[in-house]
């Protein structure tokens, strides 16, 4: 069963690689909308752990784990953006242009929202907001988006929240 999880975590992070890489886009002809469609043209590779996709314009990689935590991008921006210190690492990506961390925590939403909103360092807040049900932060540093959010996890038994870090431009 366990094995069965990973391949259907893969599958989920190719689609969010794949949706996050749909930002290189040509016009279709026959698209009657008038809008661009995603093209893409690259190389998906990975195993039971880590899926990377590799095209022209760069390469976006993912590493996920339902028993072990996994290690963040070498550049990852912890000093303004930390990472909780009461969670587990699941899932960690690289894209050109950001980042993107999935954290399991036991921990409650008002106490993570509090811990980020004390200890991210950002250039500005442009919105922050904590329910029984959500905490977000969004804000900006320099030229990249940075969102911290925290849900209830619904994915499986391992820790009662997840936290989800996205910073990019």
């Amino acid at each position: 069963m366990k094995l069965n999880r990973k391949y259907i975590i893969l599958i989920v992070m190719l689609v969010f690689i794949l949706m996050l890489t749909a930002a290189c886009s040509q016009k279709n002809d026959n698209d009657q909308s008038g809008q661009d469609q995603p093209v893409l043209d690259g190389k998906v590779s990975g195993d039971e752990t880590t899926a990377k996709y590799e095209s022209d314009d760069g390469e976006t990689t993912f590493e996920a784990s339902l028993t072990e935590e996994v290690s963040l991008p070498e550049d990852y921006p912890a000093d303004n953006v930390p990472i909780y210190p009461n969670g587990k690492v699941n899932m960690a990506g690289k894209q050109v242009n950001g980042f993107v961390v999935s954290i399991k925590t036991d921990d409650s939403i008002e106490e993570v929202y509090k811990y980020y909103i004390d200890n991210i360092k950002i250039d500005s807040v442009q919105m922050s907001q904590v329910t029984a049900e959500v905490g977000m932060i969004m804000g900006l540093l320099g030229d990249f988006s940075v969102s911290v959010t925290v849900n209830p996890n619904n994915f499986d038994d391992d820790g009662k929240n997840l936290i989800a870090i996205a910073i990019g431009n």
